[in-house]
Parts: structure tokens; sequence; C-alpha cells
């Protein structure tokens, strides 16, 4: 698959974003504990069913 200028900056924003939460956990975990939670569920969901929908996606394609 080739990287487009999209996926690339995607990529580095939820790197960039994930780090900085990391950063507040451990400075302030009781105010960021809950927060992290829900986006680490979030980002981990969308993958997850991102991944699942190119599947279907490639099995409908070859007829599997």
């Amino acid at each position: 698959m080739k990287k487009t200028g999209f996926t690339c900056v995607k990529s580095v924003m939820t790197i960039l974003l994930t780090s900085a939460l990391i950063y507040l956990t451990i400075c302030y975990p009781d105010v960021y504990q809950d927060t992290f939670k829900s986006c680490v569920t979030m980002v981990v969901t969308f993958y997850f069913s991102h991944q699942l929908s190119k599947r279907g996606e490639e099995n409908d394609k070859t007829g599997n």
C-alpha cells in the first residue's frame, strides 16, 4: 500500500496525541486517567473496525 500525505499526517497526529495523553496521565494521574482510558478505547475501536471493514472489502473483491 502506498503511503499518501494524509496517511502520514494521520499517523503522526495519532502518535503525538497519544504521547501527550501519556505525559498528562503520568503528571496528573487523578485528572487524566479516565480521559486517557476513553481516548485509547476510541482509537483502538476505530483502528480495529477499520481493519475489519478493509478485510470485508478485500473478501468481497476476491469472492471469498
